[in-house]
């Protein structure tokens, strides 16, 4: 079976999760994708609608054979050719669909510990090994960014994050909208969850390192003491021991535009320290860890300090990841 693109009145596409004609906000991510990939439109032969279509049996002949009146007369053939026909059957859209036709990996830099691809990620994810996944995916709160549009369709919106399910992942997020939009539609349920809190104008003041299908070890991770100035903690401090991890923690800032990591002309970047944080709490030296929505590359950094090797996946933001990285070719 193949995959056939919708087209209306020549080559204006319906929407691909509701097949409305005039669905303008899906038309533009759509449309240059399917005229790309998909070699041969069938426009021609009259579909409406995105679907599976058999290819057409070869042509009937039928040859009818009329009986002379008399016998001096040469028999007279009739032959009747039926022309073939395509069945089409609609099926539900989703990116899954689309990408079934092509999808093309397109690796941008490689070594031993670091490999980065350009790339949505759901085109390429199967196709990759990997031991873990930390990521921070796009959030669905309108945020302004500048070249994504962060106000997904609920729907699409589930189809983004859909492919994590099956995989073991550490996510940063919230947990509300992460229930409503991954975990009600997968049907999974967080192994753990633990709340990085920080000082901040925002309408909130946290976020969620929530974890899937692997189990966080807290005792790999140590966190200074507070009260250190109790002579049992300056005992403590002296032998190079540390506080257990607690289920909520302060002691990570908010990287902002006066913070020394903060990238130019990106938002939303995660620091470092997060990352290396929730690196210790599920993984190994020598693991994989892949970021599949890599925006400045900072897990890659991570990675490195740990002794880990890293994959990037970022389709907007790899001039930025190559700078920070310092990455010439």
């Amino acid at each position: 079976m193949k995959y056939v693109p919708t087209y209306w009145g020549g080559d204006k596409l319906a929407c691909p999760s509701c097949y409305e004609e005039d669905y303008d906000d899906h038309v533009e991510m759509y449309n240059e994708y399917l005229k790309t990939h998909i070699v041969q439109p069938f426009t021609e032969a009259g579909i409406k609608c995105i679907g599976e279509y058999e290819q057409p049996k070869p042509k009937t002949i039928k040859i009818k054979i009329k009986k002379p009146a008399k016998k001096s007369e040469p028999k007279k053939i009739k032959i009747k050719i039926k022309k073939p026909t395509i069945s089409v059957k609609p099926f539900a859209i989703s990116h899954s669909n689309l990408i079934s036709i092509h999808s093309k990996m397109n690796c941008v830099f490689k070594n031993k510990d670091l490999t980065i691809y350009e790339n949505d990620y759901r085109d390429v994810i199967d196709k990759i090994k990997f031991d873990y996944i930390i990521t921070d995916p796009p959030y669905n709160i309108k945020y302004k960014y500048n070249n994504y549009k962060d106000d997904l369709s609920e729907t699409e919106y589930i189809d983004l994050l859909k492919p994590l399910a099956k995989y073991k992942v550490g996510m940063i997020h919230h947990i509300a909208p992460v229930i409503k939009y991954f975990c009600i539609p997968n049907k999974i349920s967080p192994a753990d969850n633990y709340a990085w809190c920080y000082n901040s104008n925002l309408g909130r003041q946290h976020r969620d390192c929530i974890f899937f299908n692997v189990k966080p070890n807290k005792k790999n991770v140590g966190m200074d003491y507070i009260n250190k100035n109790d002579k049992r903690i300056i005992k403590r401090i002296a032998e190079g021991k540390q506080r257990q991890m607690t289920t909520f923690f302060t002691d990570i800032n908010l990287i902002k535009n006066i913070s020394e990591e903060k990238v130019k002309n990106f938002t939303n970047q995660i620091p470092i320290k997060l990352y290396e944080r929730m690196i210790k709490l599920i993984s190994k030296e020598g693991d994989t860890i892949l970021d599949c929505f890599g925006g400045t590359g900072g897990l890659a950094i991570a990675c490195k300090n740990l002794n880990r090797k890293c994959i990037l996946i970022e389709p907007n933001h790899i001039d930025i990841i190559k700078q920070r990285l310092k990455i010439s070719k």
